[in-house]
């Protein structure tokens, strides 16, 4: 059988540590690529998902970190728990001046099961050009270039936190001063915070519980 593999290169507008931490870091792949709450960027490290076409059979992923070089390249297998297979998937990051390039191969394509249609080359192909061209990409794009700036006075005893959004001055205000949008982001999580009594007016208060979901 001839062995398959898919690769992928693009250059993003973005530093290559911001494309690592986007790579890497939980919080940010959840929010262009797929939630692995047990993802750590160590050789060794397992971690698990699910994922499949929408309406489709959903499909638990195994994998295992194999190698990493900080900022430069991450390797994992990638298996389906219940089937035959195992497949190799690498990230590697270059410097192309002020932007990045990334080349995202996916090789053992071909120890997969043949007789599993979403197993075929095409869907792989189909998959990882929408994840880079289109997710990761406007989500760097969107968020990463976006300015955080985190100081503290010691001597004031003061925290100072500059921040840009991507979104209408009108939209931050209202995640702000509008109580159940202040709800949905407020606490971290696991917790939950829940207002009782909220008067967003000079000399108005704020009444709120703090708690685990379903204990707030």
């Amino acid at each position: 059988m001839k062995k398959q593999s898919f690769s992928i290169e693009r250059i993003f507008e973005a530093k290559r540590k911001d494309v690592w931490r986007a790579l890497t870091e939980k919080e940010l792949m959840k929010q262009w690529y797929f939630d692995l709450p047990n993802f750590k960027v160590e050789v060794g490290c397992i971690f698990e998902f699910t994922a499949g076409e929408e309406g489709g059979v959903q499909y638990l992923h195994h994998c295992e970190i194999i190698e990493v070089i900080p900022e430069q390249k991450l390797t994992h297998t990638w298996c389906y728990v219940g089937y035959e297979g195992e497949s190799f998937l690498t990230f590697e990051l270059f410097d192309e001046g002020d932007k990045t390039r990334l080349k995202v191969t996916h090789s053992g394509l071909d120890t997969f099961q043949a007789d599993v249609k979403d197993f075929a080359f095409h869907n792989f192909e189909a998959g990882w050009n929408h994840i880079i061209n289109i997710s990761l990409k406007d989500f760097l794009e969107t968020n990463m270039n976006l300015k955080f700036d985190f100081t503290m006075d010691k001597t004031t005893k003061t925290v100072y936190i500059i921040r840009e959004f991507a979104a209408g001055l009108s939209l931050v205000w209202d995640a702000f001063t509008n109580q159940e949008i202040l709800d949905q982001w407020w606490a971290p999580k696991p917790w939950e915070s829940r207002t009782k009594v909220m008067n967003f007016e000079v000399g108005g208060r704020r009444f709120l519980c703090y708690g685990q979901s379903g204990r707030t």
